[in-house]
């Protein structure tokens, strides 16, 4: 009898463990490849036909390794990243970007003073121009954050953007 499948099998466990290490949908196919290796390592010396294939059955496991392999790495791998892809969320504070807060200290550029209350907890607040000025109470949308400030325009009642002259 023949131990070639224990070849392929040890060979499958280290693709699988180098696809856990950096998923990249590659060596995982490579391992299904080695596990089609195994079937056929074991089953085709059983069958009738072993005696009338033209070339040692080790020789086939390695074409049936690798167009296995190739197949999948063709076919499967794009509908394999299609179906797992990650789409981009904003990372902690990013999330706050466009969120409409309401003003808890009188927001002044010139006196770099001003905050506002964002998920519970007070952050330092200023405008993108120094000409405008936010009174405590008042609704602003976080347009960037510049560090640890959030940069904020005003919005009025009606939910537009204030505008001022310059």
């Amino acid at each position: 009898m023949s131990y070639e499948w224990v070849m392929w099998t040890i060979l499958a466990m280290v693709f699988f463990m180098l696809e856990m290490i950096k998923p990249k949908w590659v060596l995982f196919w490579f391992a299904i490849g080695s596990i089609a290796a195994i079937i056929t390592s074991i089953v085709i010396p059983q069958l009738e036909i072993a005696d009338q294939i033209a070339m040692d059955i080790f020789y086939f496991d390695i074409i049936v390794f690798f167009g296995v392999s190739l197949i999948l790495v063709i076919v499967a791998r794009p509908i394999m990243k299609w179906m797992f892809r990650k789409e981009s969320k904003p990372m902690h504070i990013e999330a706050a970007i466009g969120r409409e807060e309401i003003c808890i200290e009188d927001i002044d550029n010139s006196r770099k003073k001003g905050a506002i209350r964002l998920f519970g907890t007070p952050w330092n607040a200023r405008t993108p121009q120094d000409d405008i000025k936010v009174s405590e109470g008042d609704k602003v949308r976080i347009l960037d954050i510049d560090g640890l400030c959030l940069i904020v325009e005003p919005i009025d009642r009606n939910n537009k953007t204030v505008q001022t002259g310059t």
